[in-house]
């Protein structure tokens, strides 16, 4: 076997176990949903249970939930002013999850 093959491979395997400098790990699809399906979300002001239907209600809000191309994607149908879609970036650091919106704001949950 030529070197650069072993190589190449540590360098994809690496590249696949990307973290932050912060130690919080961006996850794929499927582990996304994973770790996110059926899970309740608590922060100091709402929580939200990501149902496994694909469903969402929490304090407040209700909508549907679905993992597309690595970022969790959510439809709020309440209340009127959250109301729309967006798809957010997910970091975890334990039981922790932040999610990066689309216009940058973040909020934080633990985890259930």
């Amino acid at each position: 076997m030529k070197p650069f093959v072993p190589m190449a491979l540590i360098g994809l395997t690496l590249a696949a176990c990307q973290t932050t400098t912060s130690g919080e790990k961006p996850q794929p699809a499927a582990p996304l949903e994973a770790a996110l399906s059926g899970r309740t979300l608590d922060s100091q002001n709402a929580t939200v249970h990501l149902n496994q239907d694909g469903t969402l209600t929490g304090t407040g809000v209700r909508g549907t939930w679905e993992v597309k191309d690595g970022k969790f994607c959510r439809t709020l149908t309440k209340p009127d002013s959250l109301a729309g879609s967006d798809c957010q970036s997910v970091l975890f650091n334990g039981n922790r999850v932040t999610f990066i919106r689309s216009n940058g704001s973040q909020a934080t949950y633990r985890i259930r």
